[in-house]
């Protein structure tokens, strides 16, 4: 099989040797990670620590692997022992000499070192010893069941891509990342996943408020100014580093702060974090997305007509055209109820064709008419009968009716009562179908599947759900890859 360490490996979460306890715990939190490796400011590795590192920080001397005296300590003592240990250096705790492998390193070496050294995590460096990726013990055993091919079709996917661990395996409605620009179609979608974050209460584990700086601005006033000549040869100067810190303590720390302000106004209760990053706005959300195992992206609309969307494009429209595995709601742009404690979707729509991709939406609809109960007014099943494909019928067959059955099946045991569920088929073009229903039943929230084709088969076949995002501007549509 010649299977190769690089093929294999993770990407590495990195912290400078500088950092301290509460450096290294707000790092681990926001990039989802139980394991940090420290490097100088060269870039080489100096030591490794995992999140039982920072654990064992907060346990004073005197109850160290004494139970009983543990069962006594206060939740006061507990605090204090945080408190204590928020600047200790990390270089005081890490582990300061992790056993590495690299590029040329056998399997075989590194299920060794995991043995023998109690590593759960085993660096991977190049000859400079910087880190290129680190090999976990999920990687060893991914390896272990591909040579004695257990499960082999269901390991198959995850072993193409390991440097990504697929969204699809996050529960969904669990973990938000929120892209914020402080426009008015922004903080209408900021103020939208308060009141959702809100009533889906413990459910979600995390939100995350991200602001791309695609460099246009800082580029255009100070690509000149970055630069002097000296003696001929031309330096680039501090000043775009300086602006860019300006520019972000000026403008972007309170615009992030504002939406923060904003999500807690809901009520939202998750723990809410700040991310700022450089680069193509759509191609960093979906780094992002993907590397902190996001189940759900709620995007903005930019507020022009469909068609100069269509022409123009839009940070939304890149994004749906890319491999997303998250379910992304894009926020209509005439949201009726956005109050604390309110419910902004009482009229829900799914559109169904029978596919993993349409259960997969019927379910996380169910989870959100759940978490609204009695405010949700009416929801609607839709299948439409392509007449491209098949012949007009004057009843359904069993086929639709299976259809039906299971969507309002999943429903009905979330709670939600029949006589709020309606069932309809039609027949016609799916895309004009599902516009013309959402607009005669003044839907709020569109939930619909995404069958996950290339961006090249959706530019020359077409994609239902991408013209449902395109057209259906006044509702809030979600898509959701099974």
């Amino acid at each position: 099989m010649n299977t190769k360490i690089q093929d294999i490996m993770r990407k590495a979460v990195l912290i400078g040797q500088d950092a301290v306890f509460v450096d290294a715990l707000r790092k681990m939190i926001i990039d989802k990670t139980n394991s940090l490796l420290v490097v100088n400011k060269s870039g080489k590795l100096i030591g490794e620590m995992q999140s039982f590192d920072l654990i064992r920080q907060v346990v004073p001397g005197y109850v160290v692997s004494d139970e009983i005296a543990a069962h006594f300590a206060t939740e006061e003592i507990f605090k204090d022992a945080c408190e204590a240990a928020k600047n200790i250096p990390i270089e005081k705790f890490m582990n300061k000499d992790p056993k590495t492998i690299t590029l040329e390193s056998s399997l075989m070496e590194a299920v060794v070192i995991a043995m023998s050294h109690g590593q759960s995590r085993i660096p991977v460096v190049d000859e400079q010893h910087q880190p290129l990726g680190v090999l976990s013990r999920t990687e060893l055993k991914q390896a272990i069941t591909k040579f004695i091919n257990i499960e082999e079709g269901s390991t198959k996917e995850t072993m193409a891509e390991p440097m990504v661990r697929k969204a699809g395996a996050v529960e969904p409605l669990t973990s938000f990342l929120l892209p914020v620009d402080g426009s008015e179609p922004s903080k209408r979608a900021v103020s939208f996943s308060g009141c959702l974050t809100s009533a889906l209460a413990d459910r979600v584990q995390t939100i995350t408020l991200l602001r791309v700086l695609a460099g246009g601005y800082l580029k255009r006033h100070l690509a000149d100014m970055a630069k002097v000549r000296v003696k001929g040869e031309i330096i680039e100067s501090d000043i775009f580093k300086t602006s860019r810190e300006d520019h972000i303590s000026k403008n972007i720390t309170p615009m992030l702060a504002e939406a923060e302000a904003e999500l807690k106004k809901f009520g939202a209760k998750a723990p809410i974090n700040q991310k700022i990053a450089d680069g193509v706005p759509a191609e960093q959300i979906l780094q992002v997305a993907e590397e902190g195992d996001y189940s759900t992206i709620i995007m903005s609309r930019r507020g022009v007509s469909a068609v100069r969307e269509a022409l123009l494009g839009s940070v939304t429209a890149s994004l749906l055209h890319k491999p997303v595995h998250q379910s992304v709601y894009v926020i209509g742009a005439k949201v009726e109820i956005l109050k604390a404690g309110a419910c902004p979707i009482p009229r829900i729509l799914v559109p169904l064709d029978g596919s993993p991709h349409a259960v997969a939406a019927v379910r996380e609809a169910a989870i959100l008419a759940k978490c609204y109960g009695n405010a949700v007014a009416e929801v609607t099943l839709l299948n439409v009968i392509d007449l491209a494909r098949y012949a007009k019928r004057e009843h359904t067959n069993q086929t639709q009716e299976d259809i039906l059955n299971e969507a309002q099946q999943i429903f009905t045991d979330s709670g939600i009562s029949e006589s709020k569920i309606v069932s309809v088929v039609e027949y016609g073009t799916p895309g004009e179908v599902i516009l013309n229903t959402a607009k005669k039943k003044q839907v709020n929230l569109l939930i619909i599947g995404r069958r996950g084709r290339s961006a090249f088969q959706e530019l020359f076949m077409g994609s239902v759900s991408r013209e449902v995002v395109q057209r259906c501007t006044d509702s809030t549509v979600g898509v959701v890859s099974g």
